[in-house]
């Protein structure tokens, strides 16, 4: 009796054919829900990221008195820069 009921068994878990459609509806439904549970994760980090963006470009300030950070630099014709800040040199 037992030895039918192992055989059934066994020939149920080598059956190759079967409702391929199943196979897919639960491959497809897996990727979704991985899809969606990424999508999740990365908008909340880029609105975080956004909004701290935005919290330090608001707090930015232009002034007339600051003294420039950052030599503004023209070429002339011979390739020689001429800085800003009164420096110059020759660029390759």
């Amino acid at each position: 009796m037992w030895s039918k009921g192992l055989t059934g068994l066994k020939v149920f878990l080598e059956e190759e054919r079967g409702a391929i459609t199943t196979d897919w509806l639960v491959l497809t439904a897996s990727l979704i829900g991985i899809t969606l549970m990424t999508l999740g994760a990365v908008a909340s980090g880029a609105t975080d990221l956004g909004s701290d963006v935005g919290i330090q470009v608001a707090a930015v300030t232009a002034s007339d008195d600051a003294p420039a950070e950052h030599a503004v630099c023209t070429l002339d014709a011979e390739g020689e820069a001429q800085c800003s800040d009164g420096a110059s040199a020759l660029i390759d």
